[in-house]
């Protein structure tokens, strides 16, 4: 057995001491536990054991002393893979693969005295697993110290794979999907997020729609999921009144439409109802109705319509911060796999929605 395995199995072991000091001598390292208020999580996370989290840019932040770093994360599915992004002192940054064949992730050894950052964040969708994060292994004398304040801006996404970043680092249409072609931090909300310097939440997942998801099935789709910590969880639903955001983005509609048009009335009355849910959600947040960038012709035409309605029927109902904007179609930059955006697409949508929220928000 390796050293690292070694060294969990004696902190697996804490509690029987005595009688696993004949297996492993302690170790010269601290453990922090994903308790630790000096932490900070962006995301939705269930604390019960661990940190677990399964949605598109979770985001766990610590700033530490000493020259060594690991983490203790297990993907509790153990047919899936799922990548993390590590950026360690905002100048190395690597990819890390999380699987259920291992917890304990070795990240740097030798780092130089001093203080130092690290933030992990999790690029794929809730397909590939939920993670759960159990602690930080630091040098036997560091720290965790306190971090700088979080961005004062506030942005919230809700949408399907678009959104999710399926398929956008892969190098045409005729690519399948697999964790490693889908990078949560090159989409349109992620550059949005950064060029506006906001913090953010991305809660899509694909195939979803708002009537139906991309099977047809009018059962779980984004409205029935959007509430939950584990989107393919029943009972993990979060109450999400007085939930803070400056901007709340919806972009839904692309599978509702994939197959045929779905029926107006239903549609319409869908969407509203997942509004009306929202603004209970996000009291004083401006929420924006987006299309883009998967549809075209005649039925990107129809949901342009249906979202006119929708828009007006919010505001008779007395809704006054509700806003419409359309991300540009894409085609002429190549495609991602099956046909979705690639990065050069999500990037331009991404600054055709920076130009939009700052002059809606005057930053």
């Amino acid at each position: 057995m390796n050293a690292p395995f070694l060294r969990f199995f004696g902190l697996f072991c804490l509690g029987f001491l005595a009688a696993c000091s004949l297996l492993v001598e302690a170790p010269p390292y601290r453990l922090f536990s994903a308790s630790e208020s000096a932490i900070r999580y962006t995301g939705r996370f269930d604390f019960g054991s661990g940190a677990r989290f399964a949605w598109t840019g979770s985001k766990i932040e610590a700033r530490f002393t000493g020259h060594h770093v690991a983490l203790l994360m297990e993907n509790e599915d153990s047919a899936r893979i799922c990548y993390l992004r590590i950026e360690l002192d905002d100048r190395d940054t690597w990819d890390l693969a999380v699987s259920s064949d291992t917890m304990y992730y070795p990240l740097a050894e030798d780092l130089e005295p001093g203080t130092h950052y690290l933030r992990v964040t999790r690029l794929n969708e809730p397909r590939q697993g939920v993670l759960r994060f159990g602690q930080f292994e630091l040098a036997d004398t560091a720290r965790l110290l306190p971090l700088p304040p979080a961005p004062e801006r506030h942005l919230v996404f809700y949408g399907n794979s678009i959104t999710a970043g399926y398929g956008n680092t892969g190098p045409d249409q005729h690519c399948a999907y697999s964790p490693e072609t889908q990078d949560g931090l090159k989409t349109y909300a992620a550059f949005t997020a950064e060029a506006v310097q906001a913090s953010s939440q991305v809660h899509a997942y694909s195939g979803h729609g708002v009537w139906h998801n991309y099977d047809t099935l009018k059962v779980e789709t984004l409205p029935d999921v959007y509430d939950r910590v584990f989107p393919d969880s029943v009972g993990t639903d979060m109450d999400l009144s007085g939930s803070y955001a400056d901007l709340v983005f919806v972009n839904l509609g692309t599978n509702d439409f994939a197959h045929r048009i779905p029926p107006r009335d239903t549609f319409v009355t869908r969407y509203v109802d997942f509004l009306t849910q929202l603004r209970q959600a996000y009291a004083g947040a401006k929420i924006v109705c987006l299309t883009g960038s998967m549809m075209k012709g005649s039925k990107l035409s129809i949901l342009k319509d249906y979202l006119a309605e929708i828009v007006a029927l919010r505001q008779a109902a007395g809704e006054a911060e509700l806003y419409r904007f359309d991300l540009s179609t894409q085609g002429a930059l190549g495609f991602g796999c099956h046909t979705h955006p690639n990065v050069a697409q999500h990037e331009k949508n991404g600054a055709e929605l920076t130009e939009f929220v700052k002059e809606l928000m005057e930053w």
